[in-house]
């Protein structure tokens, strides 16, 4: 799991740098209030990293963040309710942090991982 999301934060990592790269800017830029535009390229590169079948689809994420909360509980299901809880204010977190509603592929994968959550609750 761990090389995955090793794997997952270089891919993204890669993407904003080269996109910094070919605008002739660095990461100290994005502190910039006026943000910084995406160029085809990158935007191109987005789409495939959050397409169904890409390393930040919404099913995979979900999957690494399913994964880690029951590592974190050691399998605990007395535990889903803070899972629940920790999840929910995470996302809760990054809209505060962007300063705005989630996007799309973010609200789906906060509902990927409640239902997850609650399938493994089910499991006998």
């Amino acid at each position: 799991m761990k090389a995955g999301l090793v794997q997952a934060y270089n891919d993204l990592r890669n993407l904003v740098l080269g996109l910094l790269k070919r605008q002739g800017k660095t990461a100290a830029d994005l502190a910039l209030p006026a943000g910084l535009p995406a160029d085809d390229q990158a935007r191109r590169e987005a789409a495939a990293a959050l397409a169904v079948d890409g390393p930040l689809s919404a099913e995979n994420v979900s999957d690494n963040i399913v994964q880690f909360a029951l590592a974190v509980a050691e399998g605990a299901k007395s535990k889903l309710g803070l899972l629940q809880d920790a999840i929910a204010k995470g996302f809760a977190e990054a809209e505060v942090q962007l300063g705005t509603v989630l996007p799309e592929v973010s609200r789906h994968t906060n509902e990927l991982v409640r239902k997850k959550l609650v399938a493994w609750a089910a499991e006998a």
